[in-house]
């Protein structure tokens, strides 16, 4: 008969001895040196331009702390949780970031290697960066703009 692996399971099992295929590697990846992923040198891209409204869609963003709910333990989460220093972690939802950077959003692991059929997800957190990177650009715009004003208007007094 068919047993779902928890997420524990998936990532307590040795895979030293298996191959990663081209698109999943299973555990906990932890090096003591860089990890070099993707490509970013611009000669590789077709820019198709900025990320509009970042600062809108930051602020769309809720930061929060959590810990795993009865569903999250049902997949295991609670028993990686123990491994770590602190039982606490802190994200952001995968599906208000889909809401606003589909980019960043992908299946869960666990949930494409043994599929659910509910299609949980996660957040690529890297891919946020970009948008981080464009909101305080708008933000800094806004303030510099803010501060040629307020020059302006001493200058009158």
């Amino acid at each position: 008969s068919f047993k779902q692996k928890t997420a524990y399971e998936i990532s307590t099992r040795d895979w030293s001895s298996d191959v990663c295929s081209s698109d999943l590697c299973y555990g906990t990846l932890t090096s003591s040196s860089d990890i070099i992923a993707f490509y970013s040198d611009e000669r590789l891209k077709n820019i198709e331009g900025p990320i509009d409204n970042a600062l809108e869609k930051v602020s769309k963003l809720d930061g929060f702390y959590y810990t795993p709910n009865e569903l999250g333990q049902k997949y295991g989460f609670d028993q990686i949780t123990k491994f770590d220093l602190c039982e606490r972690k802190v994200g952001v939802s995968a599906q208000k970031v889909q809401e606003i950077l589909p980019e960043a959003v992908k299946r869960a692991p666990f949930d494409v290697t043994q599929p659910t059929g509910e299609n949980y997800l996660t957040v690529q957190y890297e891919k946020l960066i970009p948008l981080l990177i464009e909101a305080l650009k708008e933000e800094r715009a806004l303030r510099m703009e803010l501060q040629d004003r307020l020059e302006r208007l001493e200058k009158r007094l």
